[in-house]
């Protein structure tokens, strides 16, 4: 009996169960599967759309497809149109409705995927996780609508989240997306969405694309600088709590009701190139205490734009507060002059250069100089005090780790050398200025990867900075660092450190992972402001050996100067995009070579860099 018993198991799982491991040439696929009531699927070879509309026609009970193993070529169905009207469908593209509807639980789909199309998934409840590939640009119309989906993951490579692509996803609670369109609808009533990090490629949110996400109360962007349009509805009904509009500088309108019913936010900052802002888009924040608003012409507004905020008690911040009270439903509010505390050279940002410019006053030095930005403390004296206010206010900026703060304006770079370091192991790097301008002051902000952690905020100077003042402060994986002079003095120097860290490695640390320098700032002693470009520095999980002798060489650009830092001689490749190959001699140290502008490539000890050159 128990003998029937457990053969009656086996017989069930068997039937229950039911996979097939095929290799197929595009429109081959029917002839291969011979079991339509099979349950997981893994396809190697190639497929076009006519092995889609086979597997979404006749297999109906698959819960499980792997297509790791396979590439999508292109079908031109000539007049046969294969659904919807489509007649061609293109190459590393999933076609529309493939999966519509189907029990899936597990999905893997080719690394050659550039798009997915319309609706291929939706209505695939049991759907909870998918991988999407790096290589993904497109993620079509109404792509994973209505599926089961508890979180979404894109890289780089995507452009579009296409309208409707994740429309009522009620598992969906994390996404972490980095397009440069979310188009209309695209997240429609995910009632249980929490987090959302978008990339700083975003140049428009769609009409209604967070429309009903009720538990949604803060979106985080990666420095929207490119971000040109909010569209209608876009967050309508949402949970949002608070919607941080200062680094949206390329933002121009906001769509009727985009922010309606939005209760509990208490400030908005209403980008400087903002010249319209729809009907309603505004109502009902009754929790609204303080608008900046940085046009200097108020922007056009659509009808009842604050209906239901109470804004005779609400201060809006201006710079033009005449055209302000002249202008209709912008006069209802109690309007002051703006002022930036800390922008004490009157440029619009709080920086290094402030501090300059700051310490030049007490001196007696002539500079520009903004008063009332200037009292940092506000006790109605300008004087050291506020210089270490000021200080203390630029280093617990929430700026940290936004890449790319402003327009580089030199050439001029920090970096530091590449190196290795073992788990456990602590080691001093240098923090090291190549400039040609002469400076009195910089900041930075150093970002580390998992796995490096700096040891202490108690950094080290050198002799180019005897007479400066380093201060430090760390932000998760960020430190912000800035060198100062209460006198000014300018940086001893052209080339070499500035100043000193130590670091400490662990076993997350990647063989591969970088430290990105960013947000560098540099102040003259005039207070004259320049940006430098992002270094990444290569660091590498030594495992217990000391830094390779390749690991040390630095190839960069300094206008139309190539610059090749190296621990040891030898020949190096130059590679024009024109195919010339030129052979550099490279001598131990610090080796610079006028080359033509453009982009070229650098083989240097087995290793290949890119770079423009000017």
């Amino acid at each position: 009996m128990r003998k029937l018993h457990f053969l009656f198991i086996v017989l069930l799982c068997a039937v229950s169960v039911r996979a097939a491991d095929v290799t197929t040439t595009a429109g081959k696929l029917s002839s291969k599967v011979t079991d339509l009531n099979v349950t997981s699927l893994k396809i190697n070879g190639t497929l076009d759309a006519r092995d889609f509309m086979f597997i979404s026609d006749k297999l109906e009970k698959l819960t499980q497809i792997d297509l790791s193993g396979a590439s999508i070529v292109a079908y031109d169905g000539v007049h046969d149109a294969l659904v919807n009207g489509q007649v061609y469908f293109p190459a590393d593209e999933i076609p529309q409705v493939s999966f519509f509807g189907k029990k899936l639980t597990s999905v893997t789909l080719p690394s050659s995927l550039k798009s997915i199309g319309f609706a291929a998934f939706a209505g695939c409840t049991q759907l909870k996780t998918i991988n999407l590939p790096s290589k993904l640009a497109l993620i079509g119309s109404y792509a994973f609508s209505g599926s089961g989906l508890q979180s979404v993951k894109t890289g780089t490579a995507l452009k579009t989240v296409g309208p409707g692509a994740f429309s009522r996803c009620v598992s969906l609670t994390t996404v972490d997306i980095q397009p440069a369109v979310i188009d209309n609808f695209a997240f429609l009533g995910c009632t249980a969405l929490t987090s959302v990090t978008i990339g700083a490629a975003i140049e428009r949110v769609g009409i209604s694309a967070f429309n009903g996400c009720s538990a949604l109360n803060y979106i985080q962007m990666r420095s929207p600088a490119k971000l040109q349009c909010i569209d209608a509805e876009a967050f309508v009904l949402s949970g949002l709590q608070e919607f941080n509009m200062l680094s949206m500088k390329s933002l121009q309108q906001i769509g009727d009701y985009a922010f309606l019913n939005l209760k509990e936010i208490r400030s908005l900052t209403i980008p400087a190139d903002v010249s319209y802002i729809g009907t309603r888009a505004m109502m009902g924040m009754k929790g609204l205490q303080t608008i900046v608003a940085k046009p200097t012409t108020p922007p056009a507004l659509g009808e009842a734009v604050w209906q239901d905020v109470n804004q005779q008690d609400v201060e809006l911040l201006v710079k033009n507060i005449d055209d302000y009270r002249a202008a209709a439903q912008w006069r209802d509010f109690m309007i002051y002059e703006a002022m930036l505390l800390g922008d004490v050279n009157g440029d619009g940002v709080v920086n290094v250069s402030d501090v300059t410019a700051l310490i030049n006053h007490i001196l007696g030095i002539p500079d520009t100089f903004v008063e009332k930005a200037a009292d940092v403390l506000g006790d109605g004296r300008i004087n050291v005090s506020d210089v270490t206010a000021l200080v203390n206010l630029i280093l617990s900026g929430t700026e940290v780790v936004i890449r790319r703060a402003g327009v580089v304006t030199t050439d001029d770079i920090v970096t530091i050398d590449n190196f290795a370091i073992a788990p456990d192991q602590v080691k001093t790097v240098e923090l090291k200025l190549s400039n040609q301008t002469e400076y009195a002051a910089m900041q930075c902000d150093v970002i580390l990867p998992p796995g490096l952690t700096i040891v202490s905020t108690d950094m080290s100077k050198t002799s180019r900075t005897a007479e400066h003042v380093i201060v430090s402060k760390l932000n998760d994986n960020a430190c912000r660092i800035m060198a100062y002079s209460m006198n000014n003095d300018v940086m001893s120097g052209h080339e070499g450190p500035v100043l000193r860290l130590q670091v400490r490695g662990s076993q997350e640390l990647a063989t591969d992972a970088e430290i990105v320098i960013d947000n560098v700032i540099f102040a003259t002693d005039r207070s004259k402001t320049f940006y430098a470009p992002a270094t990444t520095t290569r660091v590498s999980n030594a495992t217990g050996i000391d830094d390779m002798m390749a690991d040390n060489d630095r190839v960069y650009a300094r206008g139309s100067m190539l610059v090749i830092e190296t621990s040891h001689g030898g020949v190096a490749q130059l590679v024009q995009m024109n195919g010339m190959v030129q052979d550099l001699q490279v001598s131990e140290g610090h080796n610079e070579f006028e080359v033509p502008s453009g982009f070229v490539i650098v083989r240097l000890n087995g290793k290949s860099y890119k770079l423009a050159v000017k």
